[in-house]
C-alpha cells in the first residue's frame, strides 16, 4: 500500500539522518527534535509514522547514552 511504502521511505531517511549525526561532529539539537516531533507525531498521517519516529528517537537516545 502507499502508506506502507511511505513509512518504509521515512524509516530509510531517519536511519540516514541518525547515521549522519553519528559520524559527524554535529549534534542533533533540541530545535531539530522539535521539528521532527511536529512533522512526524503532531502532524502525522497515520499511526505508523508515529511508531517509526518513536523507534528512531528511542534508538537515537540509546546510541547517545552508550557513548
Amino acid at each position: 500500500s502507499d502508506v506502507l511504502e511511505m513509512v518504509k521511505e521515512m524509516e530509510k531517511r531517519l536511519k540516514f539522518l541518525k547515521n549522519m549525526f553519528e559520524i559527524s561532529l554535529e549534534h542533533l539539537e533540541n530545535k531539530h527534535i522539535k521539528i521532527l516531533w511536529e512533522l512526524l507525531v503532531v502532524n502525522s498521517l497515520c499511526d505508523e509514522e508515529r511508531i517509526v519516529f518513536f523507534n528512531f528517537f528511542d534508538n537515537l537516545i540509546y546510541s547517545a547514552s552508550s557513548k
